[in-house]
């Protein structure tokens, strides 16, 4: 729960700092503008990182969630050869809690 919180919050910083203002300056370069002059240049350096480090776990999160799609259609190829693996995974699932949400994106790729 708390990687996701965390996660909403650095996507939403990433997007806020994408935005334009009406300006048409983002909302980062905003920030380091109005950061006193000898500071300016290292505030902009930092919002950088940070907006580059948000993005780059934003594609690593998006990279992961493709995989899983892949995984179930393995799976369900296999047929009937897979009904210990699928019983295995639905038991783990129970047990960490998220074997409705599992169930609901199997039927959501499956049909």
């Amino acid at each position: 729960m708390t990687k996701k919180i965390l996660l909403s919050i650095s996507l939403a910083v990433l997007v806020a700092g994408c935005v334009s203002t009406p300006e048409g300056k983002g909302l980062f370069k905003q920030i380091a503008q109005n950061v006193p002059t000898p500071w300016s240049g290292i505030a902009a350096g930092v919002l950088a990182g940070v907006s580059g480090v948000l993005g780059f776990i934003a594609k690593i999160k998006s990279d992961k969630a493709k995989l899983l799609p892949a995984v179930i259609s393995g799976i369900e190829a296999a047929g009937d050869a897979a009904a210990p693996v699928k019983q295995s995974i639905q038991n783990i699932a129970t047990a960490a809690g998220v074997q409705s949400q599992l169930h609901a994106e199997v039927q959501r790729l499956t049909g």
